[in-house]
Formats: C-alpha cells, sequence, structure tokens
C-alpha cells in the first residue's frame, strides 16, 4: 500500500526533530548521579553523562565560557561532535559534499574523536591536531565540547587528557547552549584524518 505524500512529509518531520538536540533544561548544569566509565563510552552518546570528568575540569554553562574565554584568550576551542564521512561504496567519482556545522566561534571541528573506540588514524589525527594547536605545550588550554548529554565530548575531554595535556576543560552545554545564551556562532567543516 502506498503512503501519501503528507505520511511520507510527517515521517520526515520526525527523522528530523529525532536528530536535534534537546535544549529544554540546558540552561541548567547537566546534575546527573551516572557514574563514570572505567576507559570510554562505546555506545549510546545520546544519553545523560556524569557531572565530571577525568583529568579535566568542568565548565557548566555558556556564561561560565564567555568569561573564561575573557579571561584565557589563547585556550582553544574543540567541537567533537560526529560527522558521517564519505561511504566505501561511494565511487571516487561519486560527488560527496562534506558536512557543515554551526559551532562556537574560532572552533574547530574534529569530528569523531569523541567515540568509545578510536581507529589508529583517527587516534592518530587527534593526537597530532592537539600537539599542533598546542604547539607541542601539554599546558595549553583546551575546552572540548558537542551538545548537552554528549558523550563525545565526555569521552575526547578524558582521552586528551590521558595524553598528558593539564588543562582541559569539558563545557558541558555545547553549542545549544552557546546558542541560547545568544552568543556568536559559525559555520564550520570537520577536520579529517
Amino acid at each position: 500500500m502506498a503512503q501519501s505524500s503528507s505520511t511520507n512529509f510527517a515521517l520526515s518531520g520526525l527523522l528530523v526533530m529525532s536528530l536535534l538536540p534537546l535544549t529544554s533544561a540546558v540552561d541548567k548544569p547537566l546534575q546527573h548521579n551516572i557514574k563514570q566509565p572505567t576507559l570510554y563510552r562505546m555506545s549510546h552518546y545520546q544519553a545523560p553523562v556524569p557531572k565530571t570528568v577525568t583529568g579535566a575540569k568542568v565548565i557548566t554553562n555558556a556564561q561560565q565560557l564567555q568569561q573564561f574565554l575573557s579571561d584565557h584568550p589563547k585556550t582553544v576551542l574543540l567541537d567533537v561532535y560526529p560527522a558521517p564521512r564519505k561511504p566505501n561504496s561511494y565511487a571516487s567519482s561519486d560527488i560527496w559534499i562534506e558536512p557543515k556545522r554551526t559551532t562556537i566561534t574560532h572552533a574547530i571541528w574534529l569530528a569523531n574523536v569523541g567515540l568509545g573506540g578510536l581507529t589508529h588514524s583517527l587516534e592518530h589525527h587527534f593526537r597530532q591536531q592537539l600537539d599542533q594547536l598546542s604547539n607541542h605545550n601539554k599546558q595549553q588550554i583546551f575546552v572540548i565540547f558537542c551538545e548537552p548529554k554528549c558523550w563525545h565530548s565526555w569521552n575526547a575531554a578524558k582521552r586528551a587528557a590521558s595524553y598528558g595535556f593539564s588543562n582541559i576543560y569539558w563545557y558541558q552545554q555545547g553549542v545549544t547552549g552557546w546558542r541560547n545564551a545568544k552568543y556568536q556562532l559559525v559555520i564550520t567543516k570537520p577536520s579529517r584524518p
């Protein structure tokens, strides 16, 4: 039985809505009694997160981040929101349009480095980017973020700290919190290995 165009439109709307981040409680710090995993969160990345992350300090809201950036202007912002890659099934002649993301001004989008398990090339890319962006200074300040209730930023902050960087900050509210506070955003493309 064929579906009507209005049914297809409604289903498309549901799909789009399911992909949008939840914004209802973004203005409050994330207060969850979620236990930190021993290593990294390996699946179900869009879920409540712990209040803290091993090896990193926490910035809970956009106003705190704005003040922090004013006080520490050489801070490097890292957006670790995931992004799809060109499928292996695509021929080299097939057109692939790299995804874009609206993010915090001056942020570098290191897509997929917050996955629980990284491929060798993705881990190498993350380490290389941290080293280059810090000029090999392990005291460089990095603020790592994604979206509210997003384990990608939690994983990436913990991973960066495990590499020996001592000034890692995890901004819990991510882009949605920044947007809701009416701070400036830009459109960017992901950095890839």
